[in-house]
């Protein structure tokens, strides 16, 4: 260190109370201890660890929102086909006196809606066909 470099420091610590030396050089001068410098296997390992957390965090919430919109949209519908059997069955609206028909022509729809998809997006077919093991 040259001398102007001495003085600035030395005026440092005489300015910072809270500063205490914890060695001193051979010279007599006041040093800040040099930390312990991290290998670079240890500085990748963090960094593969920490971008693993940061991956995960974002799947996570990836996957909450997918589940969270699934959720919203099955009460929403079981709210709106709740309202529409009211209305329908009410006497003060439609009076449909048939309930039984309206439950099979649901049931026709749906089975006609699930197979029509199954044909036309084959990777939602299922693998392999359950046998009688899964159900029990």
């Amino acid at each position: 260190m040259n001398n102007k470099a001495k003085a600035r420091y030395n005026s440092r610590l005489s300015d910072e109370s809270d500063v205490v030396p914890l060695r001193q050089d051979v010279d007599g001068i006041d040093e800040i201890p040099q930390q312990q410098q991290p290998s670079n296997a240890s500085l990748i390992d963090h960094a593969i660890k920490e971008e693993a957390a940061i991956q995960h965090k974002q799947s996570m919430v990836k996957t909450s929102a997918v589940n969270l919109f699934w959720v919203l949209m099955w009460y929403t519908f079981a709210t709106v086909l709740s309202i529409y059997n009211k209305w329908m069955f009410s006497e003060n609206h439609y009076n449909f006196h048939y309930p039984l028909f309206v439950t099979t022509f649901h049931m026709i729809v749906q089975f006609v809606c699930s197979g029509s998809t199954l044909l036309v997006v084959p990777k939602l077919r299922p693998k392999k066909r359950p046998s009688s093991k899964d159900y029990m």
